[in-house]
């Protein structure tokens, strides 16, 4: 499964399976030194989660921020493993714009019933 911005997008995205879990704050303060708090993204969002695993309908499975113009993170993949039922997923950084969705799994064919 790829999630890719296009050209002509200009705003960052962040493809996000919550699978029940709570969601994590978007953003957050810090404090550095010498200097008043400022917001910056939260750690669980910034970059991808699960990279070398399929996904499944267990844990929280993140893209990372996919920004525009940095072509090394335009897109977004995840290798979809063994699971049943339907997985919603939301853009954290737009939730509340109902930017969302949910990926329907559809069962591969039995190739050896093809063979003649």
């Amino acid at each position: 499964m790829i999630w890719a911005l296009s050209k002509e997008s200009m705003a960052p995205h962040a493809v996000t399976f919550l699978n029940g879990a709570k969601e994590p704050k978007t953003l957050v303060g810090i404090s550095p030194p010498n200097c008043q708090e400022v917001m910056t993204f939260g750690p669980d969002i910034v970059t991808p989660s699960k990279t070398n695993q399929s996904m499944t309908n267990q844990g929280v499975n993140y893209s990372g921020i996919i920004v525009p113009g940095v072509s090394a993170h335009r897109a977004f993949s995840l290798k979809v493993g063994n699971f049943t039922g339907n997985l919603g997923y939301i853009c954290i950084l737009y939730e509340e714009s109902s930017m969302k969705g949910t990926l329907v799994p559809i069962p591969r064919p039995d190739l050896e019933s093809f063979r003649p």
